[in-house]
């Protein structure tokens, strides 16, 4: 069973169409990244898995569930996290008041399991460490990333434990000699997780999905 797969989605803006058919899968354990140039689909693919647009047509399943036409907050609830483009962190919260609020609509999870998830983000992350009780604002773009990041696995994950979703890769990342977030995360992880599958999908400027 596939962990997402999208089939022939029709996504428009008005008369205008954005997504042609668009058709792609990603299996549990790969790491899928969408390339194309200014325009092409690539924001409306990411936006209308997370239930932000509703497709005209296609199918979009979520470990063989259909999510086409779930609400956001249902998608977000079965471990679907988006990280939003430019970060858009909470700026009158902390950086730590930021990752708990990724995990608020865990179902379930006492005060004390999200403390100890937040410290385990701190763990990923240990350059967030020292700014726990700082606004969010006040980081560095960098460092906004990282809590972009950390705030959106905090969420409902389909692990054990929403440390270990992105624990693996981003150490796998420092020991690629990665010194900060803005990297191609496909080429990135591929050279340091031994056995990891990296797929690339290019999106035309037709917006349909090429080779």
């Amino acid at each position: 069973m596939s962990l997402l797969e999208l089939k022939n989605l029709v996504i428009a803006y008005g008369k205008d169409e954005a997504l042609k058919g668009l058709t792609l899968r990603v299996e549990q354990g790969e790491i899928v990244t969408l390339l194309g140039s200014n325009g092409a689909g690539k924001s409306t693919t990411l936006r209308t898995i997370s239930g932000l647009i509703r497709p005209l047509s296609g199918t979009m399943r979520f470990l063989g569930q259909p999510i086409d036409r779930l609400s956001p907050e249902a998608i977000v609830k079965l471990g679907v996290a988006h990280v939003p483009e430019r970060r858009r962190v909470f700026p009158g919260l902390t950086v730590k008041e930021n990752i708990l609020l990724g995990g608020s609509n865990r179902e379930r999870a006492s005060r004390r399991e999200l403390e100890s998830d937040a410290e385990g983000m701190f763990a990923v992350f240990p350059e967030l460490k020292p700014f726990a009780n700082v606004l969010g604002w006040k980081l560095s773009g960098g460092q906004q990333q990282m809590l972009a990041i950390a705030r959106g696995a905090d969420g409902p994950t389909q692990t054990s434990s929403p440390r270990r979703a992105v624990a693996r890769p981003c150490a796998a990342h420092r020991r690629a000699g990665f010194s900060d977030y803005r990297w191609n995360p496909c080429a990135g992880y591929n050279r340091a997780i031994g056995g990891t599958e990296c797929s690339y999908g290019t999106l035309d400027r037709r917006s349909r999905l090429c080779a």
